[in-house]
């Protein structure tokens, strides 16, 4: 049986298998160690992995690939990998060029550091970190909701684009991230951005190589302006 990044993530929470021992004499500290001395790499690689929908108890994490792929990314705390159970590991549902995960019950104010596993090759690398929000940063505030629609570089609709929002604003903030349904169209929730400025950041990705940024006043959200992607990567 091939060690496919999903057969990696139902191996890695089968607690049985942890409590054995081989689940006791590698762990997750073995299964990286093994693939860091292995120096196994992947395809496709993912670009411009962000932390997004950050909140107390869950966050999300998105990027991007040249060619349609499916990934597993693992979430742990402790970096020494002595605490055998302290992970998380969520799957991508299908084979796309933008993907976005999401991780649940989580714990407050922590910091997680992030692996993504994909494919039957293996490649370990260092990725952003995320930082879960204390408990009582959570100030519950009025829906405020948006929507947009995004089209690719053939102006037609661009289905499964990922799409993130943030405010300009000089304090450090984790954007507002969605994928678009087949039809190009997305929907959040702005009530949790800070806004100290007078203008939202969109930010649109399809695969590596379409890409748009731009910039809208804060009272113009429904709708938010069309995004049009363009060929090339964001700087």
């Amino acid at each position: 049986m091939r060690l496919t990044a999903h057969r990696l993530a139902e191996l890695l929470k089968r607690k049985d298998w942890m409590e054995s021992g081989r689940g006791m004499r590698f762990g997750l500290a073995g299964i990286l160690g093994v693939l860091l001395t292995a120096a196994w790499f992947w395809s496709p690689e993912p670009k411009d992995v962000r932390a997004a929908n950050v909140f107390a108890r869950s966050f999300s994490v998105g990027w991007v690939t040249d060619k349609p792929g499916d990934a597993c990314v693992v979430a742990f705390a402790d970096l020494s990998l002595s605490s055998l159970r302290d992970f998380d590991v969520v799957c991508a549902g299908d084979k796309s060029l933008s993907q976005l995960v999401n991780f649940t019950d989580m714990k407050p104010e922590t910091t997680y550091n992030l692996l993504v596993v994909d494919g039957i090759r293996f490649r370990l690398k260092a990725l952003p970190r995320v930082t879960t929000l204390a408990i009582d940063e959570e100030n519950p505030l009025p829906p405020n909701p948006a929507y947009g629609m995004v089209y690719d570089v053939n102006k037609k609709r661009a289905g499964g684009a990922l799409v993130y929002v943030y405010t300009v604003t000089g304090r450090p903030q984790y954007p507002i991230g969605v994928l678009a349904n087949e039809q190009g169209n997305y929907a959040l929730d702005l009530s949790n951005l800070m806004i100290d400025g007078n203008s939202y950041v969109l930010v649109a990705r399809k695969g590596a190589d379409q890409s748009a940024k731009i910039e809208t006043d804060v009272r113009r959200t429904t709708p938010l302006p069309p995004i049009w992607l363009e060929r090339g990567g964001l700087e």
